[in-house]
């Protein structure tokens, strides 16, 4: 009787597994690309073009409508194939009411902010799908733009230490508001790992032990918090980065700009050449922010969706963008350590459980 019971109870537990286990499956748009995550692109490709009906990409970049044609032209795609480029705040409006409302209109997202992605990731309406060729991540990031400090090469200002960005004679200008990138760069400076560089850095500056000495008497909790004070505190807000950079290059008085390094125009007579990048800061020397790129779970094109991620998984996919303006690199670039050395990463995760408090703390200095 005994082993009766226990043979009973072994398969009351394997009914179990398999019950959970059938109700963990996933359903849907998420559980094709689930049944296809290890296919061949060549599989891919023949999936993709037995494919009907538009795609359409929703991006807070111009230069996805662009990418996307070529993407289709590429691999002899049917349909009409575009990207509506809208402004942030709009942008995340209007993919919630979409994919809330099932439509199919939207295919995919092409997006440059962390903290908003993951709202719609942990909502369930954009699916993350990592191309095999690259490292598995939670979020498939797979561009990187650089912003730099940068003065005009008529000024001969020298910054060896980011901190002189704080108390230098010379104008600093900055957008604060309206741009959550930047809101990233500075909640980052507050994590332990690179207020532990910005400690270091003010103690190269001021002499050793001063960081200590300067955080007790401000009262910060840490020196990426007194960097994020005093900086802000003192730059000058500018609504767009791209006059900035455009003014930085030109500027009869030369002042300081921070801006994506693809808004220096290149050419002979291009902006690029006209100003210096203040690359050998003790501390950092900008800021590398991701693109991202997520499925909606509302595509009829899954299989073009997962392809599309394929094909912005290395420099020739992301051309469209690379072509047009310096420092921009492909997250798989082999030289991507080097080329990123010095710079902040963005990383929502690291300041994720802390994010609100410092978005009403950076507020504040608007």
């Amino acid at each position: 009787m005994k082993k009766t019971v226990v043979f009973i109870a072994l398969i009351l537990a394997a009914f179990c597994v398999f019950a959970n286990g059938a109700t963990e499956k996933l359903s849907g748009t998420a559980g094709t690309i689930e049944e296809a995550k290890g296919y061949s692109v060549e599989k891919l490709i023949e999936l993709a073009k037995a494919e009907t009906g538009n795609f359409t990409v929703y991006s807070t970049s111009s230069k996805t409508d662009k990418n996307v044609k070529a993407f289709a032209e590429k691999y002899g795609l049917t349909g009409e194939f575009s990207a509506v480029k809208q402004s942030e705040s709009a942008y995340y409006e209007a993919i919630e009411k979409l994919i809330d409302g099932g439509s199919t209109d939207i295919d995919a997202l092409v997006t440059q902010n962390g903290a908003s992605l993951g709202v719609e990731l942990d909502a369930g309406n954009a699916i993350n799908f990592v191309p095999s060729t690259v490292p598995a991540a939670d979020t498939y990031a797979f561009m990187y733009y650089v912003k730099e400090f940068a003065i005009s090469k008529a000024s001969a200002e020298t910054f060896t230490n980011v901190w002189d960005l704080t108390d230098t004679a010379v104008e600093v200008q900055f957008k604060k508001s309206g741009e959550p990138i930047n809101q990233l760069f500075m909640a980052e400076l507050t994590t332990e790992a690179w207020s532990a560089k910005l400690a270091t850095a003010y103690d190269a500056k001021f002499g050793a032990g001063k960081c200590d000495e300067a955080l007790k008497s401000g009262n910060y909790k840490n020196a990426g918090y007194m960097f994020l004070d005093k900086f802000l505190s003192r730059v000058v807000n500018v609504s767009s980065e791209g006059d900035c950079a455009k003014n930085c290059a030109n500027a009869e008085t030369p002042f300081v700009g921070f801006s994506p390094v693809s808004k220096y125009s290149l050419g002979e007579t291009g902006n690029f050449n006209k100003v210096n990048f203040l690359e050998g800061m003790n501390g950092f020397k900008g800021y590398a922010y991701k693109f991202y790129y997520e499925i909606s779970k509302t595509t009829d094109r899954p299989y073009t969706a997962m392809l599309y991620a394929y094909y912005l998984s290395d420099s020739n996919g992301i051309a469209t963008w690379t072509s047009e303006g310096n420092g921009i690199y492909s997250a798989t670039d082999p030289d991507i350590a080097n080329l990123l050395n010095n710079c902040v990463i963005e990383n929502f995760g690291d300041v994720r459980s802390s994010w609100a408090n410092i978005v009403k703390l950076l507020e504040t200095y608007v």
